[in-house]
């Protein structure tokens, strides 16, 4: 079976629309919990916003394609390493999952303002891929 071939703001979507189903999730999590951080939420996605949208604009200004999509899977791969020594350290240090849902739910509202920004305020020169 072959996949079609997506637009990268088709894939770009794709991938939101999916991650905010985590979220959505998440968020019931917190209501469930009955405690919401909402400092904490908003310093991760604070945070989020000022680290990946700079690096992302710069990487797409200075680095080709085919050379940002394998960095893409090198650090998705190392996202994936990392999960384990999270957990790990979270357990010896007795606070595993005390930030998980507000992290994530932070995370995803920092990269929502990176799309944004980078929709409506980035200029056009920055968002066309390197040649």
């Amino acid at each position: 079976m072959e996949f079609p071939d997506l637009s990268p703001r088709v894939r770009r979507g794709l991938c939101l629309g999916m991650t905010s189903l985590f979220v959505v999730q998440a968020g019931l999590a917190l209501l469930e919990r009955g405690s919401i951080s909402w400092g904490l939420i908003a310093a991760f996605g604070v945070v989020t916003a000022l680290l990946v949208g700079p690096v992302a604009w710069a990487a797409r200004d200075r680095i080709p394609r085919e050379r940002r999509e394998n960095l893409g899977y090198a650090l998705a791969g190392l996202a994936v390493l990392s999960i384990p020594l999270v957990v790990g350290v979270g357990l010896v240090t007795g606070t595993v999952g005390l930030f998980y849902y507000e992290g994530l739910i932070g995370t995803w509202i920092g990269a929502v303002i990176v799309v944004l920004a980078e929709e409506t305020v980035v200029p056009e020169r920055l968002r066309e891929p390197a040649r």
